[in-house]
């Protein structure tokens, strides 16, 4: 059985977020901890507190040790956009988007 972790409006780009849950998908969960302690991104303080959340929703939901469990499903999606302006030059504006994205990861003891 899955337990997922689920978070939404994250504000960063899904495609920031994505070079770092592709690093660890279908990984031991330990395996997983280790490469995201070690990744220089500032997307992987996010990954890694939902992956904490993960394995600990397993522990607690259905006993399972972490050492048990693999990253079987993790996916980074869009969110909301928000448009702000950026003043410019003889009372032109420029649009700036302001990305966010959601992040679903699950956890489970096979790797199916």
């Amino acid at each position: 059985m899955k337990v997922y972790a689920r978070q939404r409006h994250i504000p960063t780009s899904a495609r920031k977020l994505r070079r770092v849950i592709n690093l660890i998908r279908g990984k031991k969960v330990l395996d997983a901890y280790a490469i995201l302690r070690s990744t220089p991104f500032a997307a992987t303080t996010v990954v890694l507190a939902k992956l904490t959340e993960a394995v600990a929703s397993a522990h607690q939901q259905q006993g399972l040790a972490p050492q048990d469990l693999f990253v079987c499903e993790v996916c980074a999606d869009d969110g909301s956009t928000q448009k702000r302006f950026h003043p410019r030059a003889q009372g032109r504006v420029n649009m700036r988007q302001k990305r966010t994205c959601h992040i679903s990861l699950a956890v489970s003891k096979q790797l199916a």
